[in-house]
């Protein structure tokens, strides 16, 4: 660094040489220049060693290799992730294609039980008679027991040894 100080002081030391010994026209730019290499050696970052570059770089160097690591493994996560939501929709299209299959079969099923149905629904509506001629037969059949009850007991009474 004390050798980047001493480069720089030979330099400004060779220019306020040449603007004391009338190199320039006029003494304006002579106090410019003079000026400006003042303010370019505030604002100028001093060179660092070799050394010291060297472990920059280094150290760059690590940054860039573990970011690209990084970077990479990310990038694969990415893909593998990718490949996961690819079978997913795989899986839905393959399930809705099922679902679509099912649907189809139950709405066949219905259609073709409409018949049934009707059937069904005639053979309910001819049952109805039946069902009233039903309760009428068992009725009188109950009655005719409760007759045939009462005319053995009469008979019992009337002829006790029978």
């Amino acid at each position: 660094m004390s050798a980047d100080r001493d480069e720089r002081a030979k330099l400004k030391a060779a220019i306020e040489t040449l603007a004391g010994s009338g190199f320039f026209q006029n003494q304006r730019s002579a106090t410019l220049i003079t000026y400006l290499f003042d303010q370019v050696e505030k604002f100028a970052p001093s060179r660092h060693s070799l050394q010291e570059e060297q472990r920059i770089g280094h150290n760059l160097e690590q940054r860039i290799a573990s970011s690209s690591a990084t970077m990479r493994q990310r990038v694969e996560d990415a893909r593998r992730m990718r490949q996961e939501v690819a079978d997913i929709h795989e899986q839905v299209r393959r399930l809705l294609e099922q679902k679509a299959a099912i649907l189809a079969q139950v709405s066949e099923i219905v259609r073709s039980n409409e018949p049934l149905k009707a059937q069904l629904h005639q053979d309910v509506a001819a049952v109805a008679p039946y069902q009233a001629r039903k309760l009428t037969i068992q009725s009188t059949l109950s009655a005719g027991d409760c007759a045939m009850e009462s005319f053995r007991d009469a008979l019992h009474t009337l002829f006790p040894d029978s």
